[in-house]
């Protein structure tokens, strides 16, 4: 039995990635279960359970509650789970601490899911961060850049159990997912229509894509997915109300990707940014902002410098204006790379691959 543990399911890269992965364990054979802190029944907490798959709950929803000790030391006696696959910090946290008493040798694993986070702003911290992937088995990494951020904040002594392995895409869902219908946003068909998901936080750049967009026509529209502490601030730069519309969290990112004539990823700094990745598998032209995370897989002439509203502007206005088939077939071979079969596939090899190593090291 595979355990995921994840702080919540709140929408977010490292949640969705969670819910498509484990359902495709699932599907190859696989047991698995999750482990989560926050008791709120999220859209991807009912997707989860829709798709036969269990949720449990630590003791407490307070990350930092001693309560939940109990919770990781009963998971780390129990029989029941042979790999342990942790995402993100207090989930990080307390199977690292608890590794401690790893009396039963479970095999632990943890996915980076970013290039940057706040506790990188303090010295201190760089010592706790070197205990917790110390205790890991195998440091799973969703790109280059990630990889070496982390090596080069923790400075381990052993490098190479910091594996690159990307973010996924469900490829099939995404190429034969029905649009969503431009009427219901106000559309017309003339409309052009630039489409960002991400988060309003510190690490996206959605107002440069609102200057951008008020540069163009009138028919160029954008369209803005997602929801966050920096909405307000996001809301506060729109000067043409006519031009840009938000739409708050949605599930149905497959139907709006096909409505859509662009996907534009800005961002001040990312991990491995998934919503690219499914723009290119609905078969959008996809431009991105020149930061660690989207130059991995977005192809040079399709980046803008980060800030620049006057150069995405231009950008935009000749891909709308000129035939694209061959940025499109650069783009259908790279997202091939991130199936999400194959990633599945070689997550599970390195479950095995330890596993293998544990029993030589007992005989």
């Amino acid at each position: 039995m595979i355990l995921q543990v994840i702080n919540s399911f709140n929408i977010g890269g490292a949640e969705k990635f969670v819910v498509e992965f484990s359902t495709q364990l699932k599907r190859t054979g696989e047991q698995v279960e999750i482990l989560t802190f926050d008791r709120h029944q999220t859209a991807f907490c009912k997707i989860l359970k829709s798709r036969g798959i269990n949720i449990k709950y630590t003791l407490s929803e307070n990350y930092l509650s001693p309560l939940n000790m109990l919770t990781f030391a009963k998971v780390m006696w129990s029989k029941r789970y042979s790999c342990i696959h942790t995402h993100l910090t207090y989930a990080q946290l307390w199977v690292s601490l608890v590794s401690l008493v790893n009396f039963r040798n479970k095999k632990l694993f943890t996915t980076e899911h970013s290039n940057n986070n706040n506790r990188r702003k303090y010295k201190f911290y760089k010592l706790v961060d070197k205990f917790i992937y110390s205790r890991y088995d195998r440091i799973f990494c969703i790109s280059e850049s990630t990889r070496i951020s982390l090596l080069d904040w923790v400075l381990p002594f052993n490098a190479s159990k910091y594996i690159i392995i990307p973010n996924c895409v469900d490829i099939e869902y995404f190429r034969n997912a029905r649009s969503s219908k431009r009427e219901d946003f106000g559309f017309k068909n003339t409309d052009k229509i630039i489409l960002m998901v991400g988060r309003m936080s510190d690490a996206k750049d959605q107002s440069t894509i609102i200057r951008a967009i008020e540069q163009l026509e009138d028919d160029y529209k954008c369209l803005l997915v997602g929801d966050g502490e920096m909405i307000a601030y996001v809301r506060s730069t729109v000067t043409l109300l006519n031009k840009t519309f938000f739409t708050g969290t949605r599930l149905d990112v497959a139907s709006l990707l096909k409505m859509c004539d662009i996907y534009v990823q800005s961002s001040h700094w990312e991990g491995m940014p998934t919503t690219v990745l499914e723009a290119m598998a609905a078969g959008k032209v996809v431009l991105g902002s020149k930061v660690r995370g989207i130059i991995d897989i977005v192809p040079k002439e399709q980046l803008f410098e980060e800030g620049n509203d006057a150069q995405l502007a231009t950008m935009i206005k000749n891909i709308t204006h000129e035939r694209n088939q061959s940025i499109l077939s650069k783009q259908e071979n790279v997202v091939i790379n991130y199936s999400l079969s194959k990633i599945t596939s070689d997550i599970l090899r390195h479950y095995k691959h330890i596993t293998n190593l544990r029993k030589q090291q007992e005989v």
